[in-house]
């Protein structure tokens, strides 16, 4: 620990020697005391040894400029400042001992808000409105997943055994006959809710008590809101009437949707000549 006024004053060798060493010493540690030097001066450095704290003397040497506090116990340095700023237009990374960044101090797009995706980004007050506005309605629905596109496709949106309800809306257009499934699973294991045999197949499907956890021996219930398919003439096996096409509290194998599990994955399939196949939106909403 030592300080100096960094003088070498006129005096014997031995006291110049002593003298010398002296400011050695202060150079060596920092300045390192529990209280502030007697002599200053521009962009030297203290050790503030009372609190732990490396500051630096401003550029008109009249104030401290805290460069940051040192933890002795966990040997860390704390960066301790009202402002950091980047050096570039690139932002901030802080990243650990791997490389790995974990916090990029940089402001997520709108686009990146409303996805709910990225894990690094900050989200401003703005940027979680915009992601609140995007993905819950205003009945308190949160929206949890599900796919747009074109063709033939398996979709599933899994995560949702934390939900007490689980609303599928299903819009479909083909340009023939193409079966449109939809499905409930507790990992991999589907039981099919509705089949529908359609040009049209769009509405949606309310999965009552999707969580088994609140209520174990409860019975798991569906509501189908889903429109009127459009079935061809020569097809006598299609779904022609109310009470065929909105016969959804049964699996394939004709039992009431009652299973003692908690659910937790929805799938949507659609299946047919390629040639008919037209867009389709499958999307999955949840309420705690």
């Amino acid at each position: 620990m030592a300080t100096h006024d960094y003088v070498i004053d006129n005096q014997t060798s031995a006291n110049a020697r002593a003298d010398i060493n002296n400011v050695l010493q202060a150079i060596l540690t920092n300045n390192s005391s529990s209280t502030a030097p007697t002599v200053t001066n521009a962009n030297m450095f203290w050790y503030d040894t009372a609190n732990n704290v490396l500051k630096m003397r401003n550029e008109a040497d009249t104030g401290w400029i805290i460069v940051g506090y040192l933890n002795q116990t966990n040997n860390q340095m704390e960066v301790r400042t009202d402002v950091i700023q980047a050096a570039s237009g690139s932002g901030i990374s802080v990243k650990n001992s791997s490389g790995t960044t974990i916090i990029d101090l940089s402001v997520a797009s709108q686009a990146t808000a409303e996805a709910g995706t990225e894990d690094t980004q900050v989200m401003t007050p703005l940027k979680v409105k915009q992601s609140i506005a995007a993905n819950v309605t205003p009945s308190g629905w949160e929206y949890v997943g599900g796919a747009t596109g074109t063709g033939t496709t398996t979709q599933t949106v899994s995560g949702l055994n934390i939900y007490r309800t689980v609303k599928v809306l299903v819009d479909t257009q083909t340009s023939g006959n193409a079966t449109n499934t939809v499905s409930a699973a507790t990992t991999s294991t589907y039981r099919t809710i509705t089949t529908e045999l359609c040009e049209r197949f769009d509405g949606s499907i309310t999965i009552h008590n999707w969580n088994n956890a609140d209520a174990p021996s409860g019975i798991k219930f569906v509501d189908n809101s889903l429109s009127t398919p459009q079935d061809y003439p020569d097809r006598e096996d299609g779904p022609t009437d109310e009470d065929e096409r909105l016969a959804v509290r049964v699996d394939t194998s004709g039992q009431e949707l009652n299973y003692n599990e908690a659910w937790n994955v929805v799938r949507y399939q659609t299946t047919g000549y390629a040639s008919q196949f037209g867009t389709y939106k499958f999307r999955v909403f949840g309420m705690r």
